[in-house]
């Protein structure tokens, strides 16, 4: 009897922990995008006009792939990287990406690759956590500059436009 007991109690017990994580996936999914299809990259290369790309670059058959799934879907998940877009891509499935990126020089997957405006920025060959982290934060960092300086622009320009005022200055004893 224990033993048709005991393997009913751990399928109660794999089922409740199921239920909770799904729970918690429901209320914070991860901002990854899964490349299936040349378009859907092109289209996904359109929208980020702006913002900066982050894309994981994959193999089905690569354990270590499958060990950074879920840290790159949470650091997606992260308010520091807000401003980012995260994609993967399965380069087993995938063959019409080496004309943005040189597949033929990529030694190891998971590989990382940033763009911005469609143009390659940064790349990372993923050894740990901590290298895609900092990649991360150089990349969110540059990104964030370069909105500052554009806003910055924006707003000198719009300073420039309005007309100068003679402006009265009075010497006061100290």
């Amino acid at each position: 009897r224990r033993f048709f007991l005991f393997p009913r109690a751990a399928m109660t017990v794999r089922r409740m922990r199921r239920t909770r994580t799904r729970r918690l996936v429901q209320l914070v999914k991860p901002r990854v995008t899964f490349i299936v299809t040349k378009k859907g990259w092109e289209d996904l290369l359109r929208k980020t006009k702006g913002r900066t790309l982050v894309v994981m670059l994959r193999g089905e058959k690569s354990l270590l792939c499958h060990r950074f799934e879920p840290i790159f879907a949470e650091l997606s998940k992260k308010k520091e990287y807000s401003q980012l877009m995260f994609a993967k891509i399965d380069l087993e499935k995938l063959k019409g990406i080496s004309s943005m990126v040189d597949t033929s020089q990529i030694k190891q997957l998971p590989t990382f690759v940033c763009f911005r405006d469609g143009k390659l920025i940064e790349t990372c060959e993923a050894n740990s956590p901590t290298a895609v982290k900092q990649m991360l934060q150089r990349v969110s960092q540059s990104t964030g500059i370069v909105r500052l300086l554009s806003q910055v622009g924006q707003f000198t320009g719009r300073c420039l436009a309005l007309p100068l005022r003679p402006v009265k200055t009075v010497l006061r004893p100290k």
